[in-house]
């Protein structure tokens, strides 16, 4: 009985201890902090899991060496290092005006960081403290959680902080099937009223293509850069004719690109060979699978490709 009890309560203790430990999720998981500002208009939310993307070769090679403009620009304006005073960023728009919700280490500057644009200025609304102008601002709720977009978004936003449930129901639910392998994402409701309409005077294959997107309900994608530029974008249109249409649109687009390429432009060529289209009920699925030595070669090809 002795030696049983030896070996039972050690292997108690170790099913206890492993059902006590919190498993990381397997899908995005949205900070409740920021899900609890999403406002209920919201038809996009897109999000950037900034601590896991800092564990990329993408933020050593590109973002750590300055070869990222929109982050220098933003580090400069805020005076914020993403890499170490975020944690996540999500931004919610409703198809007219954003607003970029932040997680973050904000109490070590006192609160409010010191925010460099020229003409910022520091008012309060409701007790809350924001920096900025009158057109647009940071909002900071807590030492760890801010807001920035337009001053009446924000304005709205203060109002209605009490009454918000979470991520609207049809967005949360394709969030939550996102794997939590990727540092960016997105998701958003599209159909009437979201696109621009198009004249029906207009030609052209990307004319065309616009079109086809009107008949898309949702889009979701992710994009995963631990060890290459790994991309999955999921279209939902009304039905399957029409997924078939916009697939169609998609391959010709892919087609042209490639009978525009020379023979010379081997890397171009291999970042059309990394992209792939296929076709699941009314769901298009869009990927690529392109190493960064590949894109690094043909930035210097193709000028939209260059960083810097």
């Amino acid at each position: 009985m002795k030696n049983l009890s030896r070996v039972y309560y050690p292997s108690l203790l170790l099913l206890l201890a492993g059902g006590c430990t919190k498993q990381p999720s397997a899908t995005v998981f949205v900070d409740p902090a920021l899900a609890t500002l999403v406002p209920s208009d919201t038809v996009m939310l897109a999000g950037i899991r900034v601590q896991q993307l800092a564990k990329t070769p993408f933020w050593t090679e590109y973002v750590q060496k300055g070869r990222v403009p929109v982050y220098e620009e933003f580090r400069k304006t805020t005076g914020l290092n993403p890499g170490k005073d975020l944690w996540e960023l999500l931004v919610a728009s409703n198809g007219r005006d954003s607003v970029v919700l932040v997680r973050g280490k904000f109490a070590d500057m006192g609160l409010e960081p010191k925010l460099e644009r020229e003409g910022a200025q520091r008012f309060s609304y409701k007790g809350f403290t924001l920096v900025g102008d009158e057109k647009n601002a940071v909002l900071f709720l807590n030492p760890s959680t801010a807001a920035a977009g337009p001053v009446p978004t924000l304005y709205r936003l203060v109002d209605n902080r009490n009454n918000v449930s979470g991520l609207p129901p049809a967005l949360d639910q394709r969030v939550r099937k996102i794997p939590s392998t990727n540092q960016a994402w997105f998701s958003a409701q599209l159909g009437s009223g979201t696109l621009p309409e198009l004249s029906a005077s207009n030609a052209g294959i990307f004319t065309n293509l616009a079109r086809l997107a009107q008949s898309i309900d949702f889009a979701t994608g992710a994009i995963d850069l631990r060890s290459q530029f790994d991309t999955k974008i999921d279209l939902e249109a009304k039905d399957g004719q029409a997924a078939d249409r916009l697939g169609g649109a998609i391959r010709g687009l892919l087609g042209l690109g490639r009978l525009n390429t020379g023979s010379e432009q081997k890397e171009v060529l291999s970042i059309y060979d990394g992209m792939g289209v296929t076709k699941e009920d009314k769901v298009l699925h869009f990927t690529t699978a392109i190493p960064y030595s590949v894109l690094e070669k043909a930035a210097s090809q193709v000028p939209f490709l260059r960083v810097r």
